[in-house]
C-alpha cells in the first residue's frame, strides 16, 4: 500500500485545482432547469441538454446585475464562468459569472425589463442630455484599438478637423470583461478631465456582440458622465441602452465623428458667407446713410439759403442803424461846429457893427465910403443901417469925420 493516503477533502481540492488549470473559464449553453433564489440572494440552477447536465451558481455579487434576465425553467441561456468542483456534494459545477438569453427574443425581452427599471431611475431622462461642444479641443474615443470603429473614426476626425487632439482610450468591447473596461474607462476621463466630448463605441455585430452596451454598468456611466457622450454602436439599424443614456446616438463610428467636430471646409465656407453678407449689409447701410443725407441736405437746402438771408438782412439792419447813428453824430457835430463859425462871423460881421449904432455909406457903384475924400459935394451915396439904409446926397465934406470926430 503506498504511503500517499489523501483525504476526500485534499482529493477534491487537488481535482479542484487540476480543473482549473485545464480548463479556463468558458461559456456552455444549456436549458435551464431546477432554478431557485436562495435567502442571501444566491441563484441555482441546472444547465442541461439531451445527454448531460451541469450545475451552475451564481453568487448574489453577480447575480444582481442580471435580475432583469433572471432565467426560468425551461429557458435557453449561455452562461460564463469557471469550473469548480462543490465540496460538499463531490460534483463539479460552473460559477457563473455572466448570463444571456439565447435567441432574440429572450435577448430583447431582457433589455426591454432592464430598459423600463433604468428608465425609472431617470437614466434616460431628456433634461440630463449635455450638449455637444461644436469646436472641442480634445476628444476622447472608448473603443478596441484594433478595430474598423477606431480607424474610420480617426480618418474621419483628421480629414474634418484636424486642430482638435483625439485621446484613444483602449477597452475590449465583446467578451464577459468588455462592460468593466468600458465602464472604467469613462470614468477613467471623467476624473482625468481633460476631454471635451466622448465617443463610445464598436463596428457592428450580432445583439450577443453587442451585449456589453446594454449591460447595466456601461449605462450608468454613461449616463452619469459630467463630459458629453455620443454613443456608435454597430450599425445604422442596431439599438443598445447605450444609445438611450447617451447625450446624442449616432448611427455608426463615422457618423459619431462627423456629429463630434465642424467640416473645416464647410467651416470656412461658412466664415465667407459670413464675411460676405457682413460686406453686405455695411454697403448696404452705408448706401441708405448716403440717401438719406442727401434727402436731408436737399430738404435743408432752402432752410440755409433763407438762414442766408435772415443774417444779411439782419446785418443790414445792424449797418443802417449805424449809419442812421453816425449820420446823426455827423449833424450833431456840423450843426455845432456851423453855430460856433456863425458866432464868430457874428462877431466879425459888419452887421453886428451896425447893430451898435454905426452905418455904412456906400457910393453910387457900391464901394463903401471909408474917407472924406472918397466922396465929392453932390455925390449920391446911401447910407446902410443896422435896420434898413437911407439914400443921400453929400452937402459938404467935413474935415472933423476924418479924425473920427462927430
Amino acid at each position: 500500500m503506498s504511503d500517499d493516503i489523501f483525504t476526500v477533502h485534499g482529493v477534491t481540492e487537488a481535482l479542484s485545482a487540476l480543473l482549473s488549470e485545464a480548463v479556463p473559464p468558458l461559456w456552455v449553453e444549456g436549458e435551464v432547469s431546477n432554478f431557485s433564489q436562495s435567502q442571501a440572494g444566491h441563484w441555482y440552477f441546472t444547465l442541461r441538454d439531451a445527454k448531460a447536465q451541469l450545475p451552475c451558481v451564481m453568487w448574489k455579487s453577480v447575480a444582481w446585475r442580471f435580475r432583469d434576465m433572471m432565467p426560468e425553467t425551461g429557458a435557453l441561456v449561455r452562461v460564463y464562468g469557471a469550473l469548480s468542483i462543490y465540496p460538499q456534494g463531490g460534483n463539479y459545477q460552473i460559477q457563473a459569472t455572466r448570463l444571456l438569453p439565447v435567441g432574440q427574443g429572450a435577448l430583447r425581452i431582457a433589455v426591454e425589463r432592464l430598459r423600463d427599471r433604468l428608465r425609472l431611475d431617470g437614466l434616460f431622462d431628456e433634461r440630463r442630455k449635455k450638449p455637444i461642444p461644436r469646436f472641442p479641443s480634445e476628444i476622447g474615443v472608448v473603443t478596441s484599438p484594433r478595430g474598423a470603429a477606431v480607424r474610420d473614426i480617426v480618418k474621419v476626425l483628421s480629414g474634418r478637423f484636424p486642430c482638435a487632439r483625439v485621446t484613444i482610450y483602449p477597452v475590449v468591447v465583446q467578451g464577459d470583461q468588455a462592460p468593466g473596461e468600458i465602464a472604467s474607462a469613462i470614468d477613467l476621463m471623467n476624473l482625468v478631465g481633460e476631454a471635451d466630448v466622448l465617443i463610445v463605441g464598436r463596428g457592428g455585430g450580432s445583439m450577443e456582440d453587442l451585449w456589453a452596451f446594454n449591460e447595466e454598468i456601461v449605462v450608468r456611466a454613461i449616463a452619469t458622465s459630467a463630459i458629453p457622450v455620443i454613443s456608435a454602436v454597430g450599425h445604422e439599424v442596431d439599438f443598445t441602452l447605450a444609445d438611450f443614456a447617451a447625450d446624442v446616438r449616432a448611427a455608426t463610428p463615422s457618423a459619431a465623428a462627423e456629429q463630434v467636430v465642424p467640416d473645416r471646409d464647410a467651416l470656412i465656407g461658412e466664415m465667407r458667407g459670413y464675411e460676405a453678407r457682413m460686406r453686405e449689409s455695411i454697403s448696404s447701410r452705408l448706401r441708405f446713410a448716403r440717401q438719406e443725407m442727401s434727402r436731408l441736405s436737399e430738404a435743408l437746402a432752402p432752410r440755409r439759403q433763407m438762414d442766408r438771408v435772415r443774417q444779411r438782412a439782419q446785418r443790414v439792419d445792424e449797418l443802417a442803424r449805424r449809419m442812421e447813428a453816425a449820420t446823426r453824430r455827423r449833424a450833431t457835430d456840423t450843426r455845432t461846429r456851423l453855430e460856433s463859425l456863425a458866432g464868430s462871423l457874428n462877431a466879425l460881421s459888419p452887421l453886428a457893427t451896425l447893430g451898435r449904432g454905426y452905418s455904412i455909406c456906400q457910393r453910387a457903384d457900391g464901394t463903401i465910403v471909408r474917407d472924406v475924400d472918397d466922396v465929392e459935394s453932390g455925390d449920391a451915396i446911401r447910407v446902410r443901417l443896422a435896420r434898413g439904409s437911407l439914400a443921400a446926397k453929400v452937402t459938404e465934406p467935413a474935415e472933423g469925420d476924418r479924425h473920427g470926430e462927430v
